[in-house]
């Protein structure tokens, strides 16, 4: 959204409360301003950084909780892949129980290294 540069000048001119309780009292009816209850005013500049330091905190807020949903993620995502290769290692078991396949056929059908069936394969008691 682009500022006005006339936005700059009227934010100026009401950030000062004093201004604004004069113009109202000045320009109002008698009865509007005396429903005014100009103690209430605060300086624009107060609440711009009231407001810097709210989004600053929501700011901090929101990638604190994206970080968590990501370490999140990523401990689901190496829980996923610790199970397909625990179930692989399964199926290497099975095989090298149930068939006289080498290693290299267990490897390619499991998914797994023909190292890691091989290091199954003394497991196993035919």
């Amino acid at each position: 959204m682009a500022t006005n540069h006339h936005d700059t000048g009227y934010k100026e001119l009401f950030s000062h409360p004093e201004f604004v309780q004069q113009l109202v009292e000045g320009f109002a009816p008698n009865e509007i301003a005396s429903l005014m209850d100009f103690s209430t005013l605060r300086s624009h500049l107060v609440e711009d950084r009231d407001m810097l330091a709210e989004n600053l905190e929501n700011l901090v807020k929101k990638e604190r909780l994206e970080g968590m949903l990501a370490e999140r993620q990523e401990g689901r995502q190496e829980g996923r892949q610790e199970g397909e290769h625990m179930k692989a290692e399964q199926i290497a078991r099975n095989l090298i129980n149930r068939t006289e396949m080498d290693d290299q056929m267990i490897a390619e059908i499991a998914g797994l290294t023909v190292d890691e069936v091989s290091r199954l394969r003394p497991e196993i008691k035919h």
